[in-house]
């Protein structure tokens, strides 16, 4: 700038063609890679944030994708319950649980439920099946706005996750490939909440039986007593889910879905689950259901503890049979040839 200030103008002119026509081929290039980045090569980031509407709200998301792969198979996580985002508490979990099988092999996409995060709206008022319609909407405005492929995508939810990817993969059987329900309840929410206080009055001393009554009991005066805490958004959850029965869904199921179970799932009872699967078919559930316990897991289902632990959970060990059996699943089903 100095230069140009001082010297005459038609030095400054000749100067100044010099100095284009020197740096033309440089520019020219920085061009091109804006360009690209900006248009052809935007997807070569490992994260991507995006917004997405969905029953009425705007919901935030991020994807991550594999670096030098075109149009990879895309898996959609749903967590928990309550205020669970894959940002804050279910970051470690998915750190130790889909992060290691979706490096270099397929995008992850997650997004916040309406009302966390950046997104609007309010999930304590949404039953399962307009929770379900999120990932859904999700899953659409990535088929339209993403370089994965649109004929591989599953979708895996944890916990109450579980119970959606159930009714995904009957309702929606044309926008997914398959589903994994990763200690997802296959009972009521009455008969969960049985199991879960079952397990702590029985870690309390006392038998199956003392247990199971004083478990029911304390259950029902929940379901029949008005929730007080009305500002506690779990509570206001309470009120819309507590009657659903997840029957249906599983019945209508249309795609393959791998139900994950812990051995030592104190809120999902692992065999009583597969039993429970077992009796909605009559005995005879179809080839798209398939089940796993996973040994010694709790409901993470890959920090391995007996039951009533109350140690450090930093020492306990992590299972590999979680990986190994999710892993093969999804690989099995993203070779094979979409129905």
């Amino acid at each position: 700038m100095e230069t140009i200030v001082l010297m005459p103008s038609s030095q400054s002119k000749v100067c100044s063609k010099i100095f284009a026509l020197k740096f033309l081929p440089l520019f020219l290039l920085s061009l091109i890679f804006i360009q690209n980045e900006l248009y052809g090569m935007q997807y070569e980031e490992k994260t991507i944030a995006f917004q997405f509407e969905s029953n009425g709200d705007l919901l935030a998301g991020s994807l991550r994708l594999p670096k030098d792969m075109q149009h990879p198979p895309l898996l959609v996580f749903m967590p928990g319950s309550g205020n669970s985002s894959y940002r804050t508490n279910y970051k470690g979990y998915l750190d130790a649980t889909l992060h290691t099988l979706v490096a270099d092999r397929y995008a992850l996409l997650n997004f916040d439920k309406p009302g966390i995060g950046k997104s609007s709206g309010a999930w304590w008022d949404m039953d399962f099946e307009a929770l379900a319609k999120n990932a859904v909407d999700a899953i659409r405005y990535a088929k339209e706005n993403f370089p994965i492929d649109p004929q591989k995508i599953g979708v895996i939810g944890h916990s109450q996750g579980g119970w959606l990817v159930q009714i995904i993969a009957g309702t929606y059987p044309d926008e997914i490939q398959f589903g994994i329900s990763m200690a997802g309840s296959v009972t009521t929410v009455f008969e969960q909440d049985v199991q879960n206080a079952y397990s702590k009055i029985r870690c309390e001393g006392l038998d199956s039986l003392q247990a199971m009554e004083r478990a029911v009991s304390e259950v029902y005066k929940l379901y029949t007593t008005p929730t007080i805490r009305a500002e506690k958004k779990n509570d206001l959850h309470y009120r819309v889910i507590k009657g659903y029965d997840p029957t249906r869904a599983i019945r209508n199921i249309q795609r393959p879905v791998l139900f994950l179970f812990g051995e030592n799932d104190p809120l999902v009872h692992a065999q009583s689950s597969v039993d429970k699967l077992k009796a909605i078919f009559k005995g005879d559930p179809p080839s798209l259901i398939q089940w796993k316990i996973l040994e010694g897991t709790d409901h993470s289902l890959y920090r391995i503890k007996e039951n009533c632990f109350d140690g450090d959970v930093k020492k306990v060990p992590t299972s590999q049979e979680l990986h190994k059996v999710m892993g093969n699943f999804i690989h099995k089903q993203f070779t094979l040839d979409r129905p």
